[in-house]
């Protein structure tokens, strides 16, 4: 019993000292718990911590544009999954290594918007 008590206090205490934020000053932040993402099969605890890290943030910033009067991005934010969110942020993140230095939301948007417009010049030949 005395151990069961020792263990829920310890629990209790490293809950409590974890922080418990998901925002990030700058891309360059994202680039790591996006790699880890890559790799999101890994057996390392540490990749799975950060690859759920880049999912929650990624579905946490699109969430926000959806909400917001932005149509353009609440559109595509509301019709793709996580994954192919994760996939297009993550996507934009590795080509465009100068823009790591803005506000992670800020890439997150900048990628979907650039998504939508990709899709809608495919769907639509003569919006090029």
């Amino acid at each position: 019993m005395k151990a069961f008590k020792k263990f829920c206090i310890l629990i209790l205490l490293l809950t409590i000292a974890m922080p418990a934020t998901a925002q990030f000053k700058k891309g360059s932040d994202l680039v790591p718990i996006w790699r880890a993402y890559k790799k999101s099969t890994s057996k390392s605890i540490t990749d799975n911590r950060n690859s759920a890290l880049f999912m929650g943030y990624v579905e946490g910033v699109t969430d926000a544009l959806i909400m917001s009067d932005s149509e353009l991005l609440g559109a595509i934010a509301e019709s793709m999954t996580t994954a192919q969110a994760c996939a297009i942020v993550g996507k934009y993140l590795d080509e465009h290594p100068e823009e790591w230095h803005l506000s992670g939301s800020v890439i997150v948007q900048k990628a979907l918007r650039t998504a939508l417009i990709k899709r809608m010049q495919d769907s639509y030949p003569l919006m090029k």
